[in-house]
């Protein structure tokens, strides 16, 4: 009987870190497809990790896995958001913008957008509003209703009411990070030319880095 209860806690204990890698490995490998893809298709590839994720949140909602959904649920949203604003830059660029920009370089169609300045910001705005409205989170609250809440749930809610929250801080800290310095970088040093190493350096291998 201990055993198996061990097995049990192991097994759900593990489901939160699977959570985590799958969340923000999902923002990291936006990042990094960033390097190879275009920026017109990019969108789809972030829409087709957030349906990934979608199905993942659907396992844990349906009980068929003993987790927490929070950071998948906000890892959803944090990358629809980050695919809106993608096609409406791309959108933008294709059809609105002034050609005397064009010419001058100031847009550049190669690179409407960077990704990290996009994906930071949205990030930190939408897991800071989740941290804040706590257990208000339809996600949250449709776990409670199914579950019961984690003082009824024993040990594992615990765990799960914890450190589901503490990932969430992390996810807040690491993009806030990221935010300042990729933002600070871009008004500082950045050229809308290229990519030069620096700025792949900045721009990709540090959010990566952080991110993982």
């Amino acid at each position: 009987m201990e055993q198996r209860r061990y097995r049990a806690n192991s097994y759900a204990i593990h489901g939160l870190w699977l959570n985590w890698a799958l969340s923000v490995g999902a923002l990291a490998a936006t990042l990094f497809c960033a390097l190879f893809i275009s920026k017109l298709w990019l969108p789809a590839v972030v829409l087709g990790f957030q349906f990934l994720l979608m199905g993942r949140l659907r396992v844990i909602k349906d009980g068929s896995c003993s987790s927490c959904g929070l950071i998948p649920y906000v890892v959803i949203r944090i990358l629809f958001i980050t695919a809106v604003l993608m096609v409406a830059i791309n959108f933008y660029c294709l059809h609105f913008v002034d050609h005397g920009l064009l010419e001058s370089g100031v847009v550049n169609l190669k690179i409407p957008y960077i990704t990290v300045l996009i994906v930071a910001p949205v990030t930190f705005i939408v897991s800071t509003v989740a941290y804040f409205r706590n257990h208000s989170l339809s996600v949250c609250f449709e776990c409670h209703a199914r579950f019961g809440r984690s003082n009824e749930r024993g040990f594992l809610g615990k765990v799960f009411s914890r450190e589901g929250r503490f990932q969430l801080r992390m996810l807040m800290l690491a993009s806030l990070i990221i935010t300042v310095y990729a933002w600070i970088y871009y008004f500082w040093r950045y050229s809308n030319v290229n990519y030069n190493s620096a700025d792949l350096f900045f721009y990709i291998w540090i959010p990566i880095i952080l991110y993982v």
